[in-house]
């Protein structure tokens, strides 16, 4: 497979999810529906999750079949022991504290460089309901599946583990569209990451994940 090929199957995931999202978008705009941003966030989520899931499981069978023929895609990773509640807690707590950890340096370097964080403002100023079922709980299990599960394993199909972990990191901070939110999810994407590969499992990043967000929705919720 060439290199074109290889960035089409790599940012195709990206492509699915950014054009149902301008779909949604399109439709709300002409039939003039008010709605806000979480609304939006979420259903372009759920309407792609199903997609990029059936994507995923696609690529789990293809290189099991590969690597029982040991030709095309092999797996550079052993097999882990079984995810358990202990390991969900210990990725709660982690998740918290590299929440705290990143937060405080991203905001200071916002506010001495004046950069505006108008997409996150508006995600968290929107219906409580969608913020945290939503923006809290489904967009980040449709993330851990885009980025992790597709671009990322995509990625290592074709170049060294290092390198898909910071390509795949660079696409995920880019993706969230402003500059403070590149600052906070291109290490938020390497940890994420390396979560993934400690733990074997896309239930590692997912629980992460949705403990980042729910936490910053929550503590914006009750200032």
């Amino acid at each position: 497979m060439g290199a074109a090929e290889a960035s089409v199957r790599v940012l195709t995931p990206m492509a699915i999810h950014w054009c149902m999202s301008f779909v949604l978008k399109s439709i709300v705009e002409n039939v003039r529906l008010h709605v806000d941003a979480a609304f939006l966030t979420t259903w372009a989520a759920v309407f792609t999750l199903p997609i990029l899931w059936k994507l995923f499981r696609q690529d789990e069978r293809m290189r099991r079949v590969a690597d029982g023929m040991g030709v095309m895609f092999p797996r550079r990773t052993s097999p882990r022991p079984a995810f358990g509640w202990k390991d969900g807690l210990r990725i709660c707590v982690l998740a918290l504290i590299c929440n705290l950890v990143l937060t405080i340096p991203v905001n200071l370097i916002a506010e001495a460089l004046q950069l505006n964080n108008a997409v996150q403002e508006g995600l968290f100023a929107g219906n409580l309901f969608f913020q945290i079922v939503g923006v809290a709980v489904i967009v980040p299990i449709m993330e851990e599946v885009l980025f992790r599960g597709l671009v990322y394993e995509r990625l290592k199909d074709y170049n060294k583990e290092w390198l898909s972990a910071l390509i795949a990191a660079a696409l995920f901070a880019v993706y969230h569209e402003n500059a403070i939110q590149i600052l906070f999810a291109f290490p938020m994407g390497c940890i994420l990451i390396a979560v993934y590969r400690r733990w074997g499992t896309l239930r590692a990043p997912v629980i992460f994940h949705i403990t980042v967000n729910l936490s910053s929705v929550l503590m914006t919720a009750w200032r």
